[in-house]
């Protein structure tokens, strides 16, 4: 099924709605649908059964409690001979302002990534590989500047690189003054503090230990084929209600410069809940493609000067719908398998 019939669908017909709406208007806004009076030209609906846009709907109704009041408007009169079913009562809701004006790239972000290709970051970056080790740390760049993320051995999961509950220091902003023998005097404060964590999933300690190998390899990502280069560490991809949902780790194919997003779970086990999840994020990429490409792209390049990747220094991210892979942990370190998403 295609992303118009899932989430990136639901957001574009929501857009398009007034403050409140029935499900008729719904299903007229549908572009697909040609109205309510031809809504059964709709491709989800001639599946015959339950439409997936309707599914999505509902899923955005219980995210957003108090939005939705009964109504007596029925179905359109289409929609109970979908599946012989009869017709019942459905929701009215609102439209949350997130699911509207959000951006899935914040100027923050831009900021932090444009800042990373400065040469005061690369002496930033420098300082923690002098003290620390290359690979020691990673740079993830958000919407209030760089988090240093500790890439450490001990580390029970993804976590700050800082010395205690109270240390701030893992956030970056322009203008931070970094010193080698401080960041090896936080690294023993660190893992004092650390070793009083609880213990994340086996899946996230295996991918600390995935991350540091990569940009110990000039960013390549160990065990996959092209190579594939790490991009990005839990980027949040915007729903259409305007919440995040983070994908585990984002890739780029070299040469072609494809974007490729991987969910990691502790056991090979868990492969069809990584295909559900991996389903929405490659749809979440395709509807925001044109304004995450350039972004990646700024990204990418700012890390290859960094870990000495000259193909990604100068590489460009295409907008084509990405790769997808489900990983999880074995002896030899990570284990990937492409999963093709339809």
């Amino acid at each position: 099924m295609s992303c118009e019939m899932a989430d990136a669908r639901v957001e574009v017909i929501l857009r398009a709605l007034p403050a409140e709406f029935s499900t008729d208007q719904f299903i007229a806004a549908c572009p697909s649908s040609g109205g309510t009076d031809t809504g059964a030209k709709c491709p989800v609906v001639r599946q015959g059964n339950r439409s997936l846009c309707g599914r999505r709907l509902g899923k955005y109704s219980r995210e957003n409690p108090g939005r939705v009041a009964k109504t007596d408007e029925g179905p359109p009169a289409w929609w109970s001979q979908r599946d012989g079913t009869a017709a019942h009562t459905t929701p009215r809701a609102t439209v949350p302002a997130s699911s509207a004006s959000r951006s899935p790239v914040r100027q923050g972000h831009v900021d932090a990534v444009r800042w990373m290709a400065t040469p005061e970051f690369a002496a930033i970056h420098r300082a923690h590989e002098v003290a620390l080790g290359l690979g020691a740390v990673y740079f993830r760049p958000t919407n209030k500047g760089v988090v240093t993320l500790a890439l450490d051995p001990n580390a029970p999961r993804f976590v700050g690189f800082r010395g205690s509950d109270d240390d701030e220091s893992y956030r970056l902003r322009p203008g931070a003054r970094v010193e080698v023998d401080e960041l090896r005097a936080r690294r023993g404060a660190f893992r004092t503090w650390a070793a009083g964590l609880p213990q994340a999933k086996d899946e996230e300690r295996a991918v600390v230990r995935w991350l540091g190998d990569a940009l110990r390899s000039k960013l390549e990502l160990p065990g996959m084929s092209g190579p594939w280069l790490l991009l990005h560490q839990e980027w949040r991809f915007v729903t259409p209600n305007g919440n995040g949902r983070k994908a585990d780790v984002l890739a780029v194919h070299q040469p072609t410069g494809r974007l490729g997003i991987i969910e990691a779970k502790d056991t090979a086990s868990k492969g069809p809940e990584a295909s559900t999840q991996l389903r929405d994020y490659a749809c979440f990429w395709r509807r925001d493609a044109a304004a995450l490409a350039p972004f990646f792209t700024s990204l990418l390049r700012a890390e290859g000067r960094l870990y000495g990747n000259a193909w990604a220094s100068a590489a460009t991210l295409s907008p084509e719908p990405a790769a997808t892979f489900f990983a999880h942990p074995a002896e030899s370190g990570m284990t990937v398998h492409p999963l093709a998403i339809t």
